[in-house]
């Protein structure tokens, strides 16, 4: 009865809003695979009617430099930003470093022979573009119009020679249920007359939520469970095979929730000996001493 009245009381003192929010979990992401607790998190905080997600970063002369989704609800499109955090997690400075006129998300980050590159879901464009850094942090360069497909968060990885490219598609099932590889011996061309192979791998383990990270001489992919709702918790995948044509993975655990207070739980990226996620939690913010007296009096007189 009392915890009942409690949650009714929270309406009429605070605005809630459900937001993604992204972390800094102490410890790698091969720590995950041993089911145990997770790591402790630093969370950082967005403003108020703004979320974070989709995180992605390296650590470079003593900082870190994490990308990640930004979407302003009164804009409902996404933006790729930065913010640079001191060793300590605090913030030295943020800034958008992508906004187009399209949504964007899960910006990807990969590096090759000494470049920084980044692969940001950019499906409302119909297109994947491979983007270059030409000023760290904040200056990228469009480099490369990798498909012509409106690809939902793609990752790119080198293993065994090859290039590798896995992601779904907008409009297939909510992007949830059924993903995509390439391979191909060039990073850059030729990936539009490279073979698809198509996997129904359901709506557990298909669409990514992170890293392709090695551990123990073995691959895994990180999936986002969306069998209930979207991005309702995250699932480790070993990768088995991957021959072209016939590339398999199996699911090793599943990770649930850091917190009985959150929602979601749809990112695990590396970032050296630390890791990058993200939660859906309830934020509260409080109502002014007329907007409680005028919510009562509204449910008192009808």
């Amino acid at each position: 009865m009392l915890s009942r009245l409690t949650e009714r009381l929270k309406y009429f003192i605070y605005e809630l809003e459900k937001d993604w929010q992204i972390g800094v979990a102490t410890a790698p992401v091969s720590s995950y695979l041993s089911g145990g607790p997770l790591p402790a998190i630093h969370w950082l905080s967005s403003p108020r009617g703004v979320m974070w997600a989709d995180p992605f970063g390296v650590e470079r002369d003593g900082r870190f430099y994490i990308f990640y989704e930004e979407m302003v609800y009164t804009k409902n499109k996404g933006t790729i930003n930065c913010i640079i955090l001191d060793k300590q997690y605090r913030e030295i400075e943020r800034k958008v470093i992508m906004d187009e006129p399209y949504h964007m998300s899960y910006p990807y980050l990969i590096q090759h022979d000494g470049v920084d590159y980044m692969l940001p879901e950019t499906c409302g464009a119909d297109k994947l573009t491979l983007y270059r850094s030409v000023k760290w942090p904040y200056e990228w360069k469009e480099e490369k119009v990798l498909l012509n497909t409106p690809c939902i968060d793609t990752v790119l990885f080198h293993q065994a020679g090859y290039w590798w490219l896995i992601y779904t598609k907008k409009g297939e099932r909510d992007g949830n249920e059924v993903y995509y590889i390439r391979r191909n011996t060039d990073m850059m061309g030729g990936w539009e007359t490279c073979a698809e192979q198509r996997v129904d791998g359901g709506r557990y383990n298909s669409r990514s939520g992170g890293s392709v990270f090695e551990a123990g001489g073995r691959l895994y992919r990180v999936t986002q469970n969306c069998t209930d709702s979207y991005g309702q918790s995250l699932v480790i995948n070993e990768i088995k095979d991957l021959t072209e044509g016939s590339y398999r993975e199996e699911a090793v655990l599943e990770v649930i929730n850091p917190s009985p207070d959150s929602y979601g739980f749809h990112t695990i990226s590396a970032m050296g000996q630390l890791s990058l996620v993200d939660c859906r939690w309830e934020r509260r913010f409080a109502k002014s001493a007329g907007q409680v007296v005028q919510g009562l009096l509204k449910k008192v007189t009808g």
